[in-house]
């Protein structure tokens, strides 16, 4: 399981293996910089506070400028650029910049903090880790097992991440479960395309979805009696206006006619 997966009662976020990073600026990180970090569980907890209160005040250790297979500071770095934060819940392990001119160059700020490095590129704000080299030429502190991609090189034909589709994953994974009757929290059955699936029992009868605003309702077997009741169901008011509209346009074409 990966470094980045977060507990419960951390920032949830959808996270993708391997993406490209070679349009800088199109998707921008909008979230905090204490949710980004709150991700990044391999670092201890007093140390990720360190480098949020440092991101937050601007307080880099490093400015540096990324080339497509460099990054360029006071420090030697890993070329590599991991976990990198788009949208408002999407990180990507590993990124790429492979289709990046060699002209190209986009100013960062490192931020370190008991041997883990955070980079910060100016443009888009996208909250990521990179791994300082000691000048021996080992990664300094705990940055050699810190992060998922320490001694690899960069994905090659990553694809361009849809933020807007992983925010969207990432949202619905915190969404809460349905509370039941008894007050116990339960999901409420739902499967893909709409259908629902049982919520107890061994047979094959389908169970009544839970709601998160009252008991169980009932369900509607097709061109039969109601599962669990004998309830009628009664047309909603836009269902006869509805009747209605359409009874009289019928009307107005037999006259026309």
């Amino acid at each position: 399981m990966s470094l980045l997966l977060a507990t419960a009662a951390l920032t949830a976020a959808s996270i993708v293996p391997a993406c490209s990073w070679n349009e800088p600026g199109r998707h921008p990180y909008r979230g905090t910089p204490a949710e980004a970090v709150s991700r990044y569980i391999d670092i201890p907890p007093a140390t990720r506070q360190r480098l949020v209160e440092k991101i937050v005040r601007g307080a880099a250790d490093d400015r540096v400028v990324i080339t497509r297979d460099d990054i360029l500071g006071r420090q030697t770095y890993a070329p590599q650029i991991t976990a990198m934060h788009f949208g408002r819940q999407t990180v990507c392990e590993q990124v790429t910049r492979e289709r990046w001119a060699v002209t190209a160059r986009q100013p960062a700020a490192v931020y370190c903090a008991d041997g883990e490095c955070l980079i910060v590129p100016k443009i888009c704000g996208n909250v990521s880790r990179v791994h300082a080299i000691a000048a021996g030429g080992g990664t300094g502190g705990r940055a050699a097992t810190g992060g998922s991609m320490t001694g690899r090189t960069m994905p090659a034909h990553a694809p361009e991440v849809d933020v807007d589709a992983a925010d969207a994953m990432a949202q619905l994974a915190t969404m809460p479960a349905a509370r039941t009757a008894t007050g116990s929290m339960e999901s409420t059955g739902y499967a893909p395309f709409g259908a629902f699936g049982g919520s107890g029992g061994s047979d094959d009868t389908p169970q009544p979805p839970r709601t998160a605003y009252g008991p169980a309702m009932p369900v509607l077997a097709p061109y039969g009696p109601v599962v669990g009741g004998t309830v009628s169901p009664v047309p909603e008011p836009a269902i006869w206006l509805l009747l209605l509209v359409g009874m009289g346009a019928l009307g107005l074409y037999t006259r026309l006619r």
